[in-house]
């Protein structure tokens, strides 16, 4: 007979394997209802910064553009191949892993140690208007009440559920590790994970899950499993 700790470590793993047979992977959002945006020559962000000598990267914490959470445009940044700020558009992503969580399901661990500040996940999936996500979300509650969005704007939101990427598994927490921010890149607003503090390796990332203005107030109401201190 197998140990006890090695079957559930095999019903974990089929549990998980199941979840990312729940949907396509994709890097990058999919635009549905519209085509994608693309900046004209004269509306290009430029930054100021420029090439160090010995340096691998550039555009670091003060870049211009950096600083208002935009990213330098591939093929216009000043320094060329050293810019550091398009980490979207090279579809970055540190090193994650997906497990399962008593309570929770599936959940988005660390597999390696995450910086304060650094990006930890793009969220990605189909970008459609509010009005598409209600629709979808009246036929997709009959068989499950797991929701995958988050909102670009008051008038689009990112829908994860067929489409996406692993930060779809992010869980909620009260007292979050990671924070959702929008940026713009090369004529998009994106939305990602970044860092709130240090995170060690095996740690879950977490973030507090916003509202999104779709009318369902059922998500809020929701019990809250985070088990943080300060939980609501």
């Amino acid at each position: 007979m197998k140990p006890l700790h090695q079957e559930l470590r095999r019903q974990d793993d089929r549990y998980v394997l199941q979840a990312f047979a729940e949907y396509e992977d994709v890097e990058q959002n999919v635009y549905v209802a519209r085509p994608r945006h693309r900046l004209k020559q004269g509306d290009i962000p430029y930054c100021k910064c420029k090439p160090l000598a010995g340096s691998s990267e550039t555009c670091g914490a003060s870049c211009e553009n950096r600083v208002t959470q935009t990213e330098c445009v591939r093929g216009h940044c000043t320094t060329k191949l050293k810019c550091g700020n398009q980490r979207m558009q090279d579809n970055y992503n540190s090193l994650l892993a997906l497990r399962r969580v008593e309570g929770k399901g599936i959940g988005l661990f660390a597999d390696s140690p995450i910086d304060n500040g650094d990006l930890v996940a793009q969220y990605v999936g189909e970008v459609i208007t509010r009005q598409m996500y209600i629709d979808r979300e009246k036929v997709a509650t009959r068989i499950s009440n797991r929701m995958y969005r988050l909102a670009v704007s008051s008038k689009e939101v990112i829908d994860a559920r067929y489409l996406g990427g692993m930060a779809r598994f992010a869980n909620h927490s009260c007292n979050p590790n990671c924070e959702v921010q929008r940026w713009e890149v090369a004529g998009e607003t994106c939305c990602a994970f970044f860092a709130l503090k240090n995170i060690t390796k095996d740690s879950e990332i977490t973030i507090s899950y916003g509202k999104i203005p779709d009318g369902n107030k059922a998500k809020d109401q929701e019990k809250c499993f985070c088990h943080a201190r300060n939980c609501q």
